[in-house]
């Protein structure tokens, strides 16, 4: 198996992993691809399973078909959102860890 050494780094020692941590490296980009649509891009940690959501002003809802597993060395992951219709704010989950 192989693994990227940025998805292992703890660089302050908290016991979280850089990848996971909104602090340090855990940011969501996004960008309009040639359609208009946004496309998310997000830290991940291999083999790890993350699920992207939106919020709708009031809650936060799974994007349909957003979960995704990175796979050995997938240190990043994106998700385009071919049903957004303005401005969205999204955040991206970690299931079980």
């Amino acid at each position: 198996m192989q693994f990227h050494p940025a998805a292992l780094r703890d660089e302050n020692a908290d016991g979280v992993y850089d990848r996971l941590d909104p602090q340090r490296d855990f940011k969501a980009r996004v960008h309009l691809n040639e359609a208009g649509q946004p496309v998310i891009t997000w830290a991940s940690v291999p083999r790890r399973t993350y699920q992207l959501r939106f919020y709708d002003g009031s809650a936060w809802v799974a994007l349909p078909e957003s979960q995704r597993t990175a796979g050995t060395g997938e240190i990043e992951l994106s998700v385009t959102d071919t049903t957004a219709t303005g401005g969205r704010l999204y955040r991206a989950e970690l299931f079980g860890f």
